[in-house]
């Protein structure tokens, strides 16, 4: 039988403009299973613990200077745990909603909760007591995490076909990557002949031109000397005439 994982949030938290906290949850579900869990998992206790990281390691104000986005993944901050940060304004006054969760859970719970509107009411969070926010908060997200694993339990269902799809289609791929890699090695084989051809072409250009040098000089030369020559045969028969006129 096939166990179905469930999906908790690690801690969801509420912070004001200057980075004092509003309101917090933390869930020790989020954490996974305790016994095998890693290091990091056992370090954490409850939510002084993340507030203490989030306090040292985030700088809220100036994280969303640099970033146009309303929502910010950090994976960076607490090894195995991904930290989700929404920038929002109540009441013209700006708020920090962070959410944690282990990096293999998936991503969408943890955005579903940042941008779900409905899990607590915002107007109030100024004005009323933080307990009965707290309580209603932690109904909602309880509420909203065991519909979403349903929602996972049943997708499961066709876990099986979609595995065996999977594999066909890895299949198919390998076959595909294995002809890909004889075709590049036979283009590799080929570029390496071409190489040689390009070189040896060079080669040949290189001495025909050496060539052609040379035979233009022994051409060059042979006028010179056939020039050289008639100058002084002309030179000897005018030398000649003159000798013989007189």
């Amino acid at each position: 039988m096939v166990t179905i994982p469930e999906y908790h949030i690690l801690y969801y938290g509420i912070f004001d403009f200057h980075e004092q906290k509003i309101i917090s949850l933390f869930n020790e579900k989020g954490k996974g299973n305790s016994q095998y869990g890693s290091i990091v998992d056992k370090t954490i206790k409850n939510t002084n613990f993340i507030e203490t990281v989030i306090k040292n390691k985030i700088d809220l104000k100036s994280l969303f200077l640099n970033h146009d986005e309303n929502i910010v993944v950090m994976n960076n901050i607490l090894s195995d745990y991904l930290f989700f940060i929404k920038k929002n304004f109540i009441q013209n006054k700006r708020i920090y909603e962070i959410c944690i969760s282990k990096k293999s859970i998936p991503r969408s719970l943890s955005l579903s909760i940042l941008n779900n509107k409905q899990k607590i009411a915002y107007t109030d969070l100024f004005d009323k007591s933080k307990e009965l926010l707290r309580g209603n908060l932690q109904e909602f997200i309880e509420s909203f995490e065991t519909q979403y694993n349903e929602e996972a339990s049943y997708t499961s269902d066709n876990i099986a076909s979609i595995d065996q799809e999977l594999n066909e289609i890895l299949s198919v791929m390998n076959n595909n990557i294995d002809h890909v890699l004889i075709r590049e090695d036979r283009l590799d084989h080929l570029q390496q002949k071409t190489l040689k051809l390009t070189d040896k072409g060079k080669k040949f250009k290189r001495t025909t031109k050496k060539t052609e040098s040379r035979e233009l000089w022994k051409n060059r030369k042979w006028k010179i000397i056939t020039i050289f020559a008639v100058v002084v045969i002309i030179l000897m028969i005018v030398t000649f005439e003159k000798i013989f006129s007189k």
